[in-house]
């Protein structure tokens, strides 16, 4: 009877594994599953007198109901291959074998509805002709402000366009399992924004997010020391800050810099002493997930958000009175670490 069990245990344990298993129908109806690249199984020849070798690594572009699309990987040469006479099914098994349960959960639907675990930046995985003349190539990086109607709105480094692509037209996917296993997610949209290009706007000197605790909120000021409703309203927004950041320091003012040269903003800094750090003068226009909120109302605004980058409240639609009103509710209402 214990053989019997044995014996049943592992039939059990084998069409388990087996169900496991990904299927040809699940590289077609699941983008999540399936594989860049790939290797030819046999050789092939073509009427344009191009050939391919067994055992060579070809790119896949498409994947279709019965073949795969497929290319070299100097993109000279593209054709279409019966699954069968690649191993990608192969390939695609291998990866999921080393994915956890909820790396293997996270779809790319799923995925657009947690912000906890988008990257700043992502790289594309195919090339997109403009208008103009202008090209983004497979493998550049873009910055990815919003999702919008279940796609990624992202723009160059250049930030003088943005445009839409799909989420499996990019290496987001990649980025999100890292951290579907980690409790806090990801390490935040925003606080990646600002790494590296926030500075004691007194002295100029670098001034690194504070990560003990790391703030829960973002206070985001954008404003200016030559603008009259600035300097009648930063007053403001420092008492507040003198009152409710020792109590509980899970918030953080970000100065965000409208000033016309960084002497303006070092001059301001220590006219009023600023006990927030401040986005370098020079670095100011390299901000993607800030640069789509800001500059919607006039200056000054006071926005506030989440590591992540979600809004909390928005200074495109609220005042920067109202914000400050609201802002002063928040914290405290939120409870003190």
């Amino acid at each position: 009877m214990k053989t019997l069990h044995l014996v049943l245990a592992v039939c059990l344990g084998s069409t388990i594994a087996a169900a496991e298993e990904l299927t040809w129908q699940d590289l077609v109806s699941r983008p999540e599953v399936r594989p860049t690249q790939c290797t030819v199984k046999k050789a092939m020849k073509f009427k344009s007198g191009a050939s391919v070798q067994a055992g060579q690594k070809v790119n896949i572009l498409k994947f279709e109901p019965n073949q795969i699309v497929i290319s070299t990987m100097d993109g000279r040469v593209t054709f279409a291959a019966s699954p069968t006479d690649t191993d990608v099914l192969a390939v695609a098994n291998e990866a999921w074998a080393k994915l956890t349960p909820a790396q293997r959960g996270l779809t790319y639907a799923s995925l657009l509805k947690r912000p906890d675990l988008w990257p700043w930046s992502v790289k594309l995985t195919a090339a997109y002709e403009f208008s103009g003349g202008r090209r983004m190539n497979k493998g550049d990086t873009v910055y990815l402000m919003t999702v919008k109607n279940g796609e990624l709105v992202v723009c160059p480094s250049q930030f003088d366009m943005h445009f839409e692509v799909a989420p499996d037209a990019t290496d987001i996917l990649t980025f999100a399992r890292k951290y579907v296993d980690n409790k806090d997610g990801a390490p935040g949209r925003l606080v990646q924004e600002l790494d590296g290009k926030l500075i004691n706007a007194a002295t100029s000197e670098p001034a690194p997010l504070k990560s003990d605790p790391m703030p829960r909120y973002y206070v985001i000021y954008h404003a200016a020391r030559w603008c009259p409703y600035t300097q009648k309203f930063t007053p403001d927004l420092l008492k507040l800050y003198k009152e409710m950041r020792p109590k509980n320091p899970e918030f953080e003012v970000i100065y965000v810099p409208v000033e016309k040269s960084a002497a303006e903003l070092q001059l301001y800094a220590k006219e009023l002493n600023f006990p927030w750090p401040a986005v370098d003068f020079n670095k100011k226009n390299q901000l993607a997930v800030l640069g789509w909120v800001l500059g919607h109302s006039s200056t000054p605004e006071l926005g506030v958000f989440d590591r992540y980058g979600n809004t909390v409240i928005d200074p495109a639609t609220v005042d920067r009175d109202e914000a400050l009103k609201q802002l002063a509710e928040l914290w405290k209402k939120s409870p003190e670490k």
